[in-house]
């Protein structure tokens, strides 16, 4: 469906478009995902010029893989541990494996998802060779890759978006080649929230069935999650304090329980995808769990829930297309926040009123919350924002009023134009953060 607004024709936003190009499938976390789509994206270029056919290079090969990332980028993928590949973590091996798989298959950010114990193997045996490097001068996401194999180098370059990867000559990040794997970039928003609210009451059954696998692959993680195997022990330890009477069993702790079973899956390398949005697994689940949950505990009807998850993946984006698909701030808190916000805000009957009032609630609550990285950790960060969001949405409907104060204002826009000033003036804690990481690193590539 288009909807169009204002006078102009060109004023409009294609919903299922939208979708497609916002809300996609990831396995793991989605910057090692694209750490693997530049070295599979290289490796087939050099396939197609060599004797090897398809994607089964010799590990004896390899001269060299070198990956140049930007500090967000380096930051995110640092410690996540990569599906289907025992509790290997790192830069170094997402990129080693990435050579191994078919970036030409269906989803992009899904490569992991065909990881076999051989392929995991060969990936190990070229360690030695992956190099890895920090350009602190490139806006984030930025990968360059280059792979000198058989005695011919060939690069690509991921810019833009986590799935924009293109071949250049080799190492040279200026000169980009036309590559039939690069997509556009994300739809931006640029629309006001009331507008937002009667474009998801006029969805079709085609963009519900696109929402709904949304419901599908998140919730399919919350099941897998919900076993307390993966990570840290979080959701264990949650569901042993609700036997012993110390947590409480309503919506709030279920919303709670959910998205930190979902996302401790996901980070500890459960080998199922999550339906990212605005380039971000866990903003994904933390931005549509919630929602889901709510709306099964309240029995509500699915017509309302594929609406609401909708708008959530509205609001994500308007807020990215102020701060970026990457930045200092945690996404969850952030970003997946506002837009679980005003999902159950509208899914409980709320207004345009509401729901901006329920925005501004979490911005009140939550902002200044920094990203040290994607590991399992972040499965805290994303309960916390899932239930603030089912508080700042409740706390709207039963008739709070946040003031316009601070970086609060009375438009949701230009709160998150001033949540972006705020992005940008703590840039520089990537740096400390990085120098952190370092000084306690670890050989997180380890197979």
């Amino acid at each position: 469906m288009q909807i169009y607004v204002g006078c102009s024709m060109e004023e409009h936003i294609d919903i299922l478009d939208f979708l497609q190009k916002n809300v996609k499938p990831a396995s793991g976390c989605t910057e090692i995902g694209a750490i693997a789509l530049g070295s599979s994206v290289c490796m087939q270029a050099l396939a197609k010029d060599g004797k090897d056919a398809g994607i089964s290079p010799d590990p004896r090969a390899f001269g060299r893989i070198e990956v140049t990332l930007d500090k967000k980028m380096y930051k995110n993928a640092h410690s996540v541990t990569i599906p289907n590949a025992g509790n290997g973590k790192g830069i170094a091996l997402a990129s080693a494996l990435g050579v191994f798989l078919d970036a030409a298959g269906d989803g992009m950010l899904e490569l992991f998802n065909h990881v076999t114990d051989d392929i995991l193997h060969k990936a190990c045996a070229i360690l030695p060779v992956v190099w890895v490097s920090i350009d602190f001068n490139k806006e984030s996401p930025y990968i360059l890759t280059t792979i000198t194999y058989g005695g011919k180098t060939q690069s690509s370059l991921i810019t833009g978006t986590h799935t924009n990867v293109s071949l250049v000559p080799a190492g040279d990040a200026q000169e980009v080649a036309t590559s039939p794997l690069a997509t556009p970039a994300p739809l931006r928003i640029g629309l006001p929230l009331a507008e937002l609210v009667r474009m998801v009451d006029r969805i079709s059954a085609t963009e519900e069935a696109e929402l709904q696998k949304t419901i599908d692959l998140n919730m399919a993680l919350v099941d897998e999650g919900m076993k307390g195997t993966y990570g840290m022990g979080i959701v264990k330890s949650l569901l042993w304090m609700q036997e012993q009477g110390d947590l409480g069993d309503g919506i709030y702790e279920h919303i709670k329980i959910a998205v930190a079973a979902a996302v401790e899956a996901r980070m500890g390398g459960a080998p199922l995808s999550a339906m990212s949005t605005s380039g971000s697994g866990n903003m994904g689940i933390t931005a549509s769990v919630p929602i889901i949950i709510a709306a099964r505990e309240r029995n509500l009807p699915m017509q309302k829930v594929y609406r609401a998850l909708l708008l959530s993946h509205f609001v994500v984006r308007l807020s990215a297309d102020n701060m970026g698909d990457l930045s200092i701030l945690c996404g969850a808190n952030n970003k997946s926040a506002f837009g679980a916000a005003a999902g159950i805000t509208y899914l409980l009957g709320g207004s345009a009123a509401h729901i901006r009032r329920a925005i501004n609630a979490v911005a009140s609550n939550l902002i200044g919350s920094a990203c040290d990285g994607a590991k399992y950790n972040c499965a805290l960060k994303a309960m916390t924002s899932a239930c603030i969001a089912w508080e700042s949405a409740l706390l709207s409907l039963y008739g709070a009023t946040i003031a316009h104060d601070g970086i609060v204002d009375d438009s949701i826009e230009k709160t998150f134009e001033n949540i972006s000033l705020l992005s940008k003036g703590m840039n520089a804690l990537d740096d400390m953060i990085i120098d952190i990481i370092r000084a306690h690193d670890t050989d997180q590539d380890a197979c």
